[in-house]
């Protein structure tokens, strides 16, 4: 079973009254073929899910050396599992229009 550790960060995440788009943080396992390929494939989900979001895939390695997490002060959001891709794209989906709805 394959998982990746899903962020936002950015304006959207930072409770500004104004975003242009979502940032979102996509954090996989490490540096493989495998890894790397479930995490475009969970990228492919997010997009098609919420089209006006820039997203960033990551191996847990390339953010301890660029502290990316820390650095861009990014929110953890959930985790998405090769076993409930699509339930964990929805939950994802749900957090976002509940934060939405809180910065109103």
């Amino acid at each position: 079973m394959q998982k990746v550790t899903v962020y936002g960060f950015g304006s959207f995440f930072s409770n500004q009254k104004v975003a242009k788009d979502i940032d979102i943080l996509i954090l996989h396992d490490e540096i493989s073929y495998v890894s790397a390929r479930f995490a475009s494939l969970v990228k492919k989900f997010c997009k098609s899910a919420i089209p006006f979001s820039d997203i960033v895939m990551l191996s847990k390695k390339e953010e301890q050396d660029m502290s990316f997490i820390k650095m861009s002060k990014a929110t953890y959001i959930g985790d998405i599992s090769s076993n409930s891709i699509e339930d964990d794209v929805g939950n994802l989906l749900y957090v976002l229009i509940s934060k939405t709805c809180s910065n109103s």
